[in-house]
């Protein structure tokens, strides 16, 4: 059993050449305590694809290298770039921060940014260069000699208690997850995180480093680490993207009642024209005073329907009551154990058509009529089934959506434009510029509308607010820069729902935040098919 791990360390997810120096760009240290053993992770790259060029860099006995990473001589002159070579090292503490120190002779074009994060690929930042050695570029040629602080740990105490031997210093790139780590080196990923006090779902970005708790000499695997054929430290992030894993359910019902009913009924008008609902005192008993032509119609449904009372209705809906209200004149309500929504249509037409619709499709994520009357008006009932609010179902939501959008438009014959997608806001946030302009009309405005619900998704936002478009406040997305800053990833963070509490993978809010960037481009041309 896995003992709790409460790290002294943090973890910095400022890149190589950022200047500030944070919390993690350096391990913290006890300078009263000796200097311990452990080990470093480097990269074979271009100037550096044998190993003995390696343990010259890092002043390594070569025999030793060999015994560490399993190698034998012939194998050791021709590296696979990006192979990865355990390095042993002396930790020391003569300070606050811990270190392994090491001499390296620059040549005149090189700068300190490029020892640090090229040379030695991130395992020491820029600016630690810069305050370790202050005279570097001197008229003086020993100036080109240089002192390399790498960053190393050694175990505190509990990390011991653990079972912990050693804290190898990982440097990380592209492609990178604790995920991954965890199964090169054969730990578990929750003490990965707890040796970086990282968050269940925190973002790990390229040319920082994390520390890889092991309980012996740390041996990588490199049948996986052959499944990624790893590029040089690229200043991009590195998202873990992985398999989604179930969080707590968020107690907040305001949020979970947007979530729920918001979205549902956003799958209710997938089938439902608008239209205003006038409950009507003199309701008869049952919803079945059809005329001939809607029964003609409602007997091509594929399953029998229910019947429900006024009485029911009102019980249901509070008397169709503010707090009842899901969507423009969309009441939800539970009767006999089943979610409805119930709304009243502009007229009869109106309601054949939606009918005939529903003969032609039967899909899961298409709304059930369970009831429908022609007086006073044309009502129809259509199930719902609550969900939850977690980022999990959230994603659900959105690829159901998508399916459904996809089966209506090229599953059906002839497809279907809804022209009306929206989660029950002012419709005009979801409308598409070429429609707005032009009034053009193709199954591309359904998509550019699908966006926004995918915004809405991600912030639980409404479209459009007081002549302010969600659309307009999400423009870290247009920009292009979750291209390649952790300052981007940061604002997605802000502009993901709060009432997530930052449980959730950051690589589902990314991929919806790409999705809903492409479905909202200006230019119909750009939008996904």
């Amino acid at each position: 059993m896995i003992k709790p791990m409460f790290s002294q360390q943090s973890y910095d997810k400022s890149n190589c050449t950022s200047e500030p120096q944070l919390p993690g760009s350096n391990y913290i240290c006890n300078p009263k305590k000796l200097p311990c053993q452990t080990y470093i992770v480097y990269r074979a790259q271009h100037n550096f694809r044998t190993l003995s060029s390696i343990s010259s860099l890092f002043n390594a006995n070569i025999s030793e290298l060999f015994t560490t990473n399993n190698m034998v001589e012939a194998n050791s002159s021709n590296l696979r770039p990006g192979q990865e070579i355990i390095i042993p090292v002396t930790c020391s503490c003569p300070d606050r921060f811990s270190e392994a120190m090491f001499i390296y002779n620059c040549s005149h074009s090189d700068s300190l940014l490029i020892v640090a994060c090229k040379v030695f690929e991130g395992l020491v930042k820029a600016q630690s260069l810069i305050e370790e050695n202050p005279d570097f570029g001197g008229t003086n040629p020993g100036d080109l000699t240089i002192k390399v602080p790498v960053r190393c740990a050694c175990l505190a105490k509990f990390e011991r208690d653990n079972g912990v031997r050693y804290l190898v210093t990982y440097p990380v790139i592209q492609g990178d997850s604790t995920d991954l780590m965890a199964r090169k080196f054969g730990v578990p990923e929750e003490m990965i995180r707890a040796a970086n006090k990282l968050d269940r779902y925190a973002a790990i970005y390229p040319q920082t480093t994390l520390l890889i708790p092991t309980k012996d000499v740390p041996v990588v695997n490199w049948e996986i680490d052959s499944l990624y054929e790893n590029p040089p430290p690229s200043p991009q992030e590195a998202v873990p993207f992985r398999k989604v894993k179930h969080g707590a359910e968020p107690n907040n019902k305001n949020s979970h009642l947007l979530l729920g009913w918001g979205i549902f009924i956003v799958i209710v008008l997938m089938v439902v024209a608008s239209g205003r609902f006038q409950p009507s005192v003199a309701r008869t008993s049952q919803l079945s005073n059809l005329s001939p032509d809607f029964l003609d119609g409602m007997s091509k449904l594929k399953h029998s329907l229910m019947s429900f009372s006024l009485e029911e209705l009102r019980n249901a809906t509070e008397d169709f009551g503010k707090a009842s209200i899901i969507g423009r004149a969309v009441y939800q309500g539970k009767i006999r154990a089943s979610i409805m929504a119930i709304k009243q249509m502009d007229s009869e037409e109106a309601a054949r058509h939606v009918i005939e619709i529903l003969t032609r499709i039967n899909h899961v994520n298409m709304v059930k009529l369970e009831d429908a009357a022609m007086e006073p008006g044309p009502i129809l009932c259509l199930s719902l089934q609550r969900m939850a609010a977690h980022m999990e179902k959230r994603m659900q939501i959105a690829f159901d959506l998508a399916v459904g959008l996809h089966y209506i438009h090229y599953c059906t014959k002839p497809g279907y434009v809804h022209r009306n997608i929206n989660s029950g806001s002012w419709v005009k946030g979801y409308l598409a510029p070429e429609y707005l302009s032009r009034g053009l009309v193709t199954s591309k405005m359904d998509i550019y509308a699908y966006g926004v619900v995918l915004l809405e998704l991600i912030s639980a936002k409404e479209a459009i607010t007081k002549e302010n478009f969600l659309k307009d406040s999400a423009k870290f997305l247009i920009d292009g820069g979750l291209e390649g800053s952790s300052e981007c990833l940061e604002k997605l963070k802000k502009f993901t729902d709060p009432v997530l509490q930052g449980d959730y993978p950051l690589s589902d809010a990314l991929c919806l935040a790409l999705l809903a960037k492409c479905c909202t481009e200006e230019d119909p041309i750009k939008d996904p098919r």
